[in-house]
């Protein structure tokens, strides 16, 4: 045994010799292609079998590294913006080594406005996402799928409903008190972007300020959006497929009581009324009635019942597909994308057999694309981008007896009501006779809207098509081109249904024959026929864009310049068309890619103002210095790449009203105005009067900007982008101006041009990039943004000096609300009757109602005692984390996305007790009320949430106050995905390149300090359609 151990010893030595005399002292120096020494390169020693890193260095100013490496073993040679490279080591000493620059990171092309720019030359505020990022979002609607990914965008979900999301997307806030929302260009064309099918794009590019979007003119004060869809790539033909299949549910619904519950605290509820004042008013609910419930009786009267439980679905199914095509040659290359969409609605419908209509919910979209690219000449390119979209929604009426309500007009709302109006004690919606049950005086029940009112179908359609060339003109001047695009997109919808209303039966107990019966008896409303319903509507855009472009190096110095004419209308259904051109222009100019200059202008005209006003002049400029390519950065490890840079500019806004051609008077016959109130003379007409003064000097908004930011890579992969900004919008349109005292005859002035607003904020972007081995790569990136306005100038008139804040707009942040200053609850009637008389905000003060702050110190709580929210209705600052990584063929990746500085308003139906439209004589509860003040939980100790509750509901704490104007903040996992690409030696038999299948899920998770958990903290209010979380399965395979 012992001779055993010896020779495995023996043999175990001689290895380690023959291992030691094979190791070899390497040395040398690692350059770029041009020559450049490069410090701070990672030089790791593998062994040849390429399963670990055994040893490693980095390179010292000088570009040099030396290290111990073994024969046979493998060098390592990676650097940020450089392809890694691997050489063996064999007998030599000295390795030096050429690394070629990664042109994907360095000379990455960002989508600017009418052109392209690489990312290191570019000294405007541009973000720009991938395809990548855009499809790892489960959802129906491109907007939505954003939220989170893109620094200085805030973006929220309002309302959910069903192929109609209302989906608000700023860009750095809000800096206007009219229209705040961004342009957004498809492929240089205005378009809308809701329909497109994010396997379509290829970026995203958002430009913020004024270098990036004075091109646009008028249309650029609010941030741009570019979107650039696929193009193809000379090679045999791609096929990619793609399938995704989802279960979306409610992220957070209202929890009404259940009947046992209710009843119990409403008779509490009226036991502490009589024990406060005196009086004797019955309980409304006596014992046989919780005897019924807890023995079964007659079930069909005595019901439990939670509406959003009985008519939403747990989950709604969504599928969506897309098969895309793509190939080509040197002459003509091509993409081509179809895609579908299939997505069920939250509501639950059932077929009524009288009229064996469809009034399921759901939604079904094609989408289609085709972009095909030809070099026709040597100088000559020329393209052509044929897509659109057919959609069908399917919906259930709700309000039949409303005309609207057949046609363009959601009523969804109304239905969310009645789920939090009714409680859980109201009667059965359908009887066993297939009568719809109500309480007396309603002629409407949530069963009954959603099946008996019929149905209809929207179908939507839209065809686009853009055709443009591009010639070289290099026989005139070298790097000179000329390119045309012409552009005309046609859209249409039809609605088609009938509509109708229903008889609705009231229930009583009749006990008249021994046994207790339940009889219905015809009550509300009236069966009638179905109604057809038709409409229809058409748009059409044109547009033209003819420029000349130039671009050319002279050695060290880099040129480019475009000039270009713009035209567009835009016609909607009988209206007069919407006219628009302009004339923009760009000139940049780089030195020794270390110093970069750019002018921008757009010069435009819009028809919204009077002749002679209708063109504006809107330059900027903006400057670049890349310090990293100075000589004072060379001989340094630690910087890769800085950029600092600036911009400075004028940019305008033409969507200041929904009024056209403010600057024509408006004059029409009646007895309106000041001729209001007084008959007409007999044998007369009515009297011609001018409704509206015109405003012949309304004009556009002028947004000065200025911006500075930094862009940094350090060596390691740390990256860093940073932006401060500061905007003066000037020239608001407003409708707030006084009239002069003595002026007759008018009931308003004219709007005019005479708000001003401030905005300023900053941008932060903190990323990291790294390898894991040789088979991986990991990133993570951290990103906040922030941004805050003010209103300076609103012609508004001080209110009296006895309010202890006298301007509600001026002064305040846009969407600021106001409010009372609640200093906790009254715990007696000696506290009430020693504060300020609160009696005049409705109801008698009790104990345990709120109490508020006498701001002015009169003795009196009432409007002048309010004082402004902290925060304003939109988020001031926006957080972000995201991490991704991939190993083997396995990947994943998350985005946690929150806001904060964000006054929500939680007031109303599903958070007030007994507040709303009543159904009969009741009105609901939720689970919160159960913790509301009463004496017996202040005594005790125990928690409490809510304000004593009423009797009748009326309560001085049903103000607008900071306790329901929370000062809110959530934060939610947006976006997570895990994902697994099979390896190629399993599908090479097969004839597939690749299949990738992948878990994720979207609003996954949710943490926000709501003060009760009854929707979620994007949606408008309580009767918004829920937004989903989505749990998602998907596979992608190319052939």
């Amino acid at each position: 045994m012992g001779k055993n151990y010896r020779i495995l010893f023996l043999l175990g030595l001689m290895l380690c010799l023959k291992g030691y005399s094979q190791e070899v002292q390497v040395k040398g120096k690692v350059t770029s292609s041009s020559g450049e020494e490069l410090p701070g390169v990672t030089v790791i020693v593998e062994n040849k079998t390429g399963d670990g890193a055994t040893s490693g260095t980095i390179t010292d100013i000088n570009g040099s590294y030396s290290l111990k490496a073994d024969v046979g073993s493998i060098l390592q040679f990676s650097f940020v913006g450089f392809l890694s490279k691997s050489i063996e080591v064999k007998s030599q000493t000295n390795i030096d080594v050429t690394l070629e620059e990664d042109l994907q990171q360095l000379n990455e092309v960002v989508v600017v406005g009418y052109g392209e720019q690489k990312k290191k030359t570019v000294v405007g505020a541009i973000e720009s996402i991938s395809t990548d990022k855009i499809v790892t979002s489960p959802t129906s609607n491109l907007q939505s799928g954003l939220a989170g990914k893109i620094p200085g965008m805030t973006i929220q979900i309002k309302d959910g409903e069903l192929g109609s999301e209302n989906v608000q997307m700023l860009i750095r806030g809000q800096a206007t008190l009219n229209n705040s929302a961004p342009l957004v260009l498809v492929d240089n064309v205005e378009r809308s972007m809701n329909n497109l099918d994010p396997y379509e794009i290829e970026s995203i590019s958002v430009l913020k300020d004024a270098s990036a979007t004075a091109i646009f003119g008028v249309r650029g004060a609010n941030g741009v959006i570019l979107i650039t869809t696929k193009k193809g790539t000379p090679g045999k033909a791609k096929v990619t497929a793609n399938v995704n299949y989802s279960l979306q549910a409610p992220t957070r619904l209202p929890q009404p009581l259940d009947a046992v519950s209710y009843m119990t605290l409403r008779n509490e509820v009226i036991e502490q009324h009589n024990d406060a004042t005196g009086q004797s008013n019955p309980l409304e609910f006596g014992e046989d009635v919780f005897q019924a419930y807890e023995n079964n009786i007659l079930p069909e009267y005595y019901v439990d019942r939670n509406f959003y439980d009985e008519f939403l679905h747990d989950y709604v199914p969504m599928l969506r597909s897309n098969v895309n095509i793509s190939g080509g040659s040197d002459k003509v290359k091509y993409f081509t994308s179809i895609g579908y969409l299939s997505q069920g609605g939250p509501f639950k419908t059932e077929k009524w057999d009288e009229y064996n209509y469809d009034n399921e919910q759901r939604l079904n979209r094609l989408t289609y694309r085709a972009n095909i690219d030809f070099q026709v000449t040597k100088g000559l390119k020329a393209w052509l981008n044929l897509s659109g979209f057919l959609q069908d929604k399917n919906d259930p009426i709700v309000f039949g007896a409303n005309q609207s309500a057949a046609t363009t007009a959601s009523f969804y709302f109304l239905q969310m009501a009645s789920f939090a109006d009714i409680p859980a004690i109201s009667y059965p919606d359908l009887n066993s006779l297939g009568q719809v049950v109500s309480v007396a005086g309603q002629d409407r029940t949530p069963y009954g809207n959603l099946n008996r009112t019929g149905y209809r179908v929207t179908t939507t359609n839209s065809l686009n098509t853009s055709i443009g060339l591009e010639q070289n003109l290099n026989a005139l001047t070298k790097g000179l081109s000329a390119r045309v695009l012409v552009s005309y997109d046609a859209n249409a919808s039809h609605i088609r249904g009938f509509r109708r209303t229903y008889l609705t039966y009231n229930a009583s107990i009749d006990d008249t024959g021994g046994e207790s019966v339940v009889n219905y008896t015809p009550a509300a409303g009236a069966d009638i026929e179905l109604v057809p319903v038709l409409t229809q509507g058409h748009g059409s855009n044109f547009d033209m864009q003819s420029s000349l472009n130039y671009k050319r190096s002279f050695g060290i110095h880099d040129v480019t310049g475009q000039f270009m004419y713009l035209q567009s209308q835009r016609t909607t259904n009988i209206q007069v068309p919407f006219n628009y051109v302009g004339l923009v222009g760009r000139m940049t100019y780089g030195y020794d890619s270390r110093y970069l200059a750019e002018m921008n202008f757009g010069m435009n005209g819009s028809e919204q103002f009077a002749k002679g006003r209708r063109f504006g002049f809107f330059p900027s400029v903006s400057l670049g210095w890349v310090l990293s390519e100075e000589g004072f950065m060379k001989n340094q490890s630690l910087v890769e790449f800085l950029k600092v840079r600036g911009s400075y500019g004028i940019v305008g806004n033409d969507k200041i009203s929904n009024s056209r051609f403010l600057y024509v008077g408006d004059w029409t016959q009646g007895q309106g105005n000041y001729f209001a109130g007084l008959g007409g003379v007999p044998g007369l007409p009515n009297p011609v009067y001018q409704r509206t003064i015109p405003n012949e000097l309304v004009t556009w908004e002028e947004a000065a900007k200025t911006n500075i930011g930094l862009d940094l890579n350090l060596r390691g992969g740390i990256r860093l982008d940073a932006d401060v900004f500061y905007e003066k919008r000037n020239s608001i349109l407003i409708n707030n101006s006084p009239i002069p005292s003595g002026m007759f005859g008018q009931q308003g002035l004219p709007p005019l041009n005479e708000g001003v607003m401030e905005n300023k904020g900053f941008e932060v972007a903190l990323g990291y990039d790294s390898k894991l081995g040789q088979n991986g790569r990991f990133s993570t990136t951290f990103t906040t943004s922030f941004a805050r306005n003010k209103v300076i100038n609103y012609n508004e008139v001080a209110l009296d000096a006895d309010f202890a804040y006298r301007y509600r707009v001026e002064g305040y942040s846009r969407g600021t609300a106001f409010g009372y200053h609640n200093l906790g609850y009254f715990e007696s009637q000696e506290e009430i009757d020693g504060w300020a008389d609160q009696s005049g905000l409705g109801g008698v003060v009790r104990p345990g109602d709120l109490k508020y702050e006498d701001l002015n110190g009169d003795g009196i709580i009432d409007v002048r005692d309010q004082k402004p929210m902290d925060y304003p209705n939109v988020p001031e600052l926006n957080l972000s984390y995201s991490l991704s990584a991939n190993y083997k063929g396995f990947d994943m990746s998350l985005l946690f996305h929150g806001v904060t500085n964000y006054s929500f308003d939680i007031s109303g139906r599903g958070v007030y007790d007994w507040n709303g439209n009543a159904y009969g004589n009741y009105k609901n509860y939720f689970e919160h009320h159960q913790q509301a003040w009463s004496e017996e939980r202040r005594a005790n100790g125990e928690k409490i949430v809510y304000p004593r509750l009423h009797f009748d509901g009326v309560s001085v704490s049903k103000q607008p106050s900071d306790y329901w104007i929370q000062n809110l903040w959530f934060v939610r996992l947006r976006n997570i995905e895990f994902g697994y690409t099979i390896s190629k030696q399993f599908l090479s038999p097969t004839g597939i390149d690749q299949v990738r299948v992948f878990f994720n899920g979207q609003n996954l998770f949710l943490w926000d300090n709501m003060k009760y958990d009854v929707m979620d903290p994007e949606v408008s209010n309580s009767l918004s359609h829920p937004i989903f979380k989505t749990f998602n399965i998907g596979a992608n395979i190319t052939f």
